[in-house]
């Protein structure tokens, strides 16, 4: 059997980690940077209409949002690095592993949500160029969800046979 296709996502899973902890270093350098900014103007100018702590408190919230769902990414990414590795061992000792975890499948079908929201997001943008990146991205986690899947049924068929 090849570990090809596992090495495949193990290396798009190590691409995610690193894109995963630029992305939180650069929300934390962000937020550090509004809040010494903000603490030094008394009277900060924004365009939204709303008083500035009002608008500063949203800033804070999405700041705070974004953060914690990057770290659970990264998480997220680090423990399918383990699943995949671990699988990868599996195929070359020739002992397969028992099932992959259902949290995988369903963060799968998460970020698909996501991949389908972002697509909206930039139909709304007018960014029509990076429409064709969600749709493969949403592409690939379907044919992930599948392969995960059917393995899945081919580990609990090969428990249920007497042989």
């Amino acid at each position: 059997m090849s570990t090809a296709g596992v090495t495949l996502f193990k290396v798009t899973e190590i691409l995610q980690i690193v894109g995963c902890g630029i992305l939180c270093g650069l929300l934390l350098l962000i937020g550090l940077l509004v809040l010494l900014a903000s603490s030094g103007a008394p009277n900060v100018t924004n365009y939204t209409g709303l008083p500035d702590n009002i608008a500063i408190l949203i800033v804070g919230i999405a700041f705070v949002v974004g953060l914690v769902l990057s770290v659970l990414l990264l998480l997220y990414s680090i423990k399918m690095l383990g699943v995949w590795t671990s699988l990868q061992c599996a195929i070359q000792v020739g002992v397969l592993p028992k099932k992959l975890p259902g949290y995988a499948l369903a963060l799968q079908g998460f970020l698909i949500f996501c991949d389908a929201a972002a697509m909206i997001a930039f139909f709304v943008l007018n960014a029509w160029i990076l429409i064709p990146g969600s749709l493969c991205r949403i592409a690939a986690r379907v044919y992930v969800i599948r392969c995960m899947a059917a393995y899945n049924r081919e580990v609990a068929g090969m428990e249920a046979s007497p042989f």
